[in-house]
């Protein structure tokens, strides 16, 4: 409930609007159950956080050995591009709350640099030869940036058309 509750808040006002004191108010808990379960407002945050990008590196653990290559068939390309994108749909709310207007850098970075460390290993695994730590950041910038559009501004679009965007933008040109 604490965690439901700080992101409501977290979402409207970002982490400078929110205390302990607020949010305990707002939970309708005292302060001594809050300091029970948290530090602070910080440690709430860390752990939605790190909850969240664990969820989707569950969903990224195909990436390695699956071959790019294997379809063109539209309904199967990159699964675990829809993996991620079931996952980021079925939280939504979460998602948009730590990729919003008002939210931290730290969850998109964090993001960032677990999506990089997947393509890492799968670059590694497929022989890309480029320079695959250059190629992964902007890779995974790029991953970033459609997923927090698509959750902010185009809630409408279908995760089809999601996954087609990032494989024509990001992963066509290293393997086509």
């Amino acid at each position: 409930m604490i965690k439901n509750r700080f992101l409501e808040l977290y979402y409207k006002n970002g982490l400078d609007g929110i205390s302990t004191t607020y949010l305990c108010t707002y939970c309708n808990i005292s302060r001594t159950i809050f300091y029970r379960y948290f530090d602070d407002k910080y440690d709430v945050l860390e752990s939605i956080e790190h909850e969240y990008i664990s969820l989707l590196k569950e969903a990224n653990d195909t990436l390695r050995t699956f071959p790019i290559r294997a379809s063109n068939n539209k309904e199967e390309l990159f699964p675990f591009i829809n993996e991620v994108l079931n996952v980021l749909d079925q939280n939504r709310l979460v998602y948009k709350a730590l990729l919003g207007p008002n939210a931290s850098n730290s969850f998109a970075l964090g993001l960032k640099q677990q999506i990089k460390k997947d393509l890492i290993g799968k670059f590694e695994y497929d022989q890309i030869s480029r320079d695959i730590d250059f190629t992964a950041e902007i890779s995974a910038a790029t991953f970033v940036s459609i997923y927090r559009y698509w959750l902010l501004n185009r809630a409408d679009l279908p995760k089809s058309t999601i996954a087609e965007m990032c494989t024509k933008v990001v992963l066509k040109p290293l393997y086509y």
